[in-house]
């Protein structure tokens, strides 16, 4: 009686399982198709949206062509063409990465290289210039926030695999004292021994700046260094193999 019972019970949880999988995908198209939706004078990486459906990214500033900020713009997908209005700036040196909104409105984006993340209100018509929310984040690279408020943030390719959690403005997430920050955890090392400082890390992938197309995958090696004889029909400077996972985007599930 009781195998009968546990044979009935599994079978239901496979079957409960099998249809929510199923109503997963059914939320997807099978047959989508992508188009180039606008592009942007200066490269960007973050994304994200608002509740109106406008699209928010970050550019990075090009100081050679006489760049003064970062520009933060806002995207209307509606408009046709779609429109590209600035909506803030980050003060240079900046580099915009991962990009959030809180639940007020205001607009946080991550800026890895300089250890910081940047605050600001958006205005369209006088497009503020932000101000520094956290220091102290090496390699801040995705942003989110939990249902509490604060705000989590990852350390990208630095190779650490630190996870913060910042509870309130004017944080400083720099040991050993840190102020409204907190390390909650790190991602344990992976396949990057040469990321590692002084023994720790690991995690993250090598950073190099490459020319697009000279980077080859193959079962063996990975881009642990650059090669003067690269395979046909790429050119030199290259680097051979894979590139190991990094501490990048970061989800809270429901």
């Amino acid at each position: 009686m009781n195998i009968r019972w546990l044979a009935s019970l599994l079978v239901f949880l496979i079957a409960g399982l099998g249809s929510s999988v199923l109503a997963g995908a059914a939320q997807f198209p099978q047959d989508a198709t992508f188009t180039t939706l606008i592009t942007t004078p200066r490269a960007i990486e973050g994304l994200t949206g608002d509740n109106a459906g406008n699209l928010y990214t970050g550019g990075v500033a090009i100081p050679s062509l006489g760049d003064t900020f970062c520009p933060v713009w806002r995207i209307n997908p509606s408009s046709s063409p779609p429109s590209l209005i600035l909506v803030g700036k980050l003060p240079t040196p900046c580099t915009p990465l991962g990009i959030a909104f809180n639940d007020i409105g205001d607009l946080f984006v991550a800026d890895g290289a300089n250890a910081k993340i940047w605050i600001f209100t958006l205005n369209a018509g006088t497009p503020f210039t932000a101000i520094i929310f956290v220091i102290g984040v090496p390699g801040a690279n995705g942003v989110v926030f939990d249902r509490d408020g604060n705000l989590w943030t990852s350390d990208g390719v630095t190779g650490q695999g630190r996870v913060w959690k910042i509870t309130g403005d004017g944080a400083n997430c720099t040991p050993p004292n840190p102020i409204n920050c907190v390390e909650v955890f790190r991602i344990q090392p992976m396949a990057n021994e040469v990321n590692l400082v002084s023994g720790v890390g690991g995690v993250g992938r090598d950073v190099r700046a490459l020319p697009p197309g000279v980077i080859l995958v193959t079962a063996t090696t990975r881009n642990a260094e650059l090669n003067t004889v690269c395979p046909a029909p790429f050119t030199t400077p290259c680097a051979l193999g894979s590139q190991p996972l990094v501490a990048n985007g970061l989800a809270f599930n429901k």
